[in-house]
C-alpha cells in the first residue's frame, strides 16, 4: 500500500483507540442520548444490580433459547456507514449498563478490553484479531448501499475546512469537490469509494454475514423505523429478556437524527439536508442510467451486499450545480 494511500486512510478514521470511562463521558451529549428523565429512571434502576441481573438472565431462559452470555458486545462500522450512530447507541448501553466503552480508529486493532466496545473503521486484520482474541462476543455490522455511501461522502466532505479536520479518502479533496459541478465532483467520489471504502466493507460482510455471533444492518433501516431497528439489534446483543432492555431502547431514541431539532442537524457535519441528499443522488442514478462506468462499477458492490440495484427513475440532469449549503433552489 502506497504512502499516500496509508496516509489518506489514516485521515479518514483517527490512527487511535481510547477508553472513555464513564466519569470521562460528556454530561451535555450523555443527556442529549438519555434526556433528563431517562438519566433519573436509569439512575432508579440500581446499577450494580443490573449488571448482576445481566449475568443472571440467561441461565433462566429456557431451552432451547438458553445460550451462553457474550462477554464481548461490538459495534462495527465503514467510513459513512454510521460510525456516530453507532457510537451513540453504544453510549446508551453504556449509561443505563454502568459499563466503560473502547472506541478504535482505523490501526489494526485488538479485542477490547472492555464489555461494550465500536469498531469505526472495521477491516480484515481486526476482524481476524478480535476472532482470535475474544472467545464469545456478539457485534452488530453496519453497511450501507454504495450510492447513499457515495452521496453521504461527497455532501461530508464539501465541508471540510481545515487540513486538521479531514476525513478523505484516497483521491478526494474538499477544495477539488468545491471548484467541481455536481457530476464531476461525484464522479470523483465514486471512483474513490468503489476502490477503497466499497471494497473493505463487502469483505467485512463476506466474512461475517453467516456468522452466529454477528447481526448485519443496513443503515437505511433506521431511517424507515428507528424504534423497531434499535430493538431488534438490543435483542440480539442481550436477548428479548434483559432487564434493562426497554431502558436502553428509550435511551437510544436520543441517537435518533429524526428527532433532533433543525439547529443541531444543521450544525453537525455529519449530518446533510434531506434536499442536498436528493439532489445528489438524483444526479448519481442518472449517470448509473447513461451506464458511466465508474458509477456502474460502484453501485456493482451492491449486489456483494446481498442488495438489490436501485431502479433509476428518469429525472432532470442538475448541471454545475456546486452550491450546496442546504438552500433549494
Amino acid at each position: 500500500m502506497g504512502r499516500q494511500l496509508r496516509a489518506s486512510l489514516l485521515l479518514q478514521c483517527l490512527f487511535t483507540s481510547f477508553e472513555i470511562t464513564l466519569a470521562q463521558l460528556d454530561a451535555a451529549f450523555v443527556r442529549s442520548v438519555l434526556g433528563q428523565d431517562q438519566l433519573q429512571d436509569a439512575s432508579g434502576l440500581g446499577l450494580l444490580q443490573m449488571k448482576a441481573d445481566r449475568a443472571a438472565v440467561t441461565s433462566s431462559l429456557p431451552d432451547p433459547a438458553k445460550i451462553i452470555e457474550p462477554t464481548k458486545l461490538f459495534f462495527m462500522t465503514h467510513y459513512k456507514t454510521g460510525t456516530m450512530l453507532a457510537r451513540g447507541l453504544m453510549m446508551a448501553m453504556a449509561k443505563v449498563l454502568g459499563e466503560n466503552t473502547t472506541s478504535y480508529g482505523r490501526a489494526d486493532d485488538h479485542c477490547a478490553p472492555t464489555y461494550l466496545a465500536n469498531y469505526e473503521c472495521m477491516h480484515e486484520p481486526t476482524w481476524s484479531n478480535i476472532n482470535k482474541e475474544c472467545p464469545n462476543f456478539r457485534a452488530v455490522h453496519l453497511i450501507r448501499e454504495a450510492g447513499a455511501v457515495t452521496v453521504s461522502g461527497y455532501l461530508y466532505q464539501l465541508k471540510q475546512d481545515s487540513l486538521f479536520d479531514l476525513d478523505l479518502l484516497p483521491g478526494v479533496w474538499p477544495w477539488e469537490l468545491r471548484a467541481a459541478s455536481l457530476r464531476e465532483g461525484l464522479g470523483m467520489e465514486a471512483r474513490s469509494q468503489a476502490s477503497y471504502n466499497l471494497p473493505e466493507i463487502a469483505e467485512i460482510y463476506k466474512l461475517t454475514h453467516s456468522d452466529p455471533n454477528v447481526i448485519t444492518v443496513d443503515l437505511a433501516e433506521f431511517d424507515k423505523d428507528f424504534a423497531s431497528t434499535t430493538r431488534r439489534i438490543f435483542e440480539f446483543l442481550l436477548g428479548s429478556t434483559h432487564p434493562a432492555l426497554e431502558a436502553i431502547i428509550a435511551a437510544a431514541s436520543g441517537a435518533d437524527v429524526s428527532r433532533w431539532p433543525a439547529t443541531a442537524t444543521q450544525a453537525d457535519r455529519h449530518v446533510a439536508s434531506k434536499w442536498q441528499e436528493d439532489q445528489a443522488m438524483q444526479e448519481l442514478l442518472l449517470m448509473l442510467d447513461e451506464g458511466k462506468e465508474s458509477v456502474v462499477r460502484l453501485f456493482a458492490f451492491d449486489a456483494e451486499l446481498a442488495m438489490a440495484l436501485p431502479n433509476p427513475p428518469h429525472v432532470q440532469t442538475v448541471h454545475n450545480f456546486t452550491n450546496l449549503g442546504g438552500q433549494s433552489p
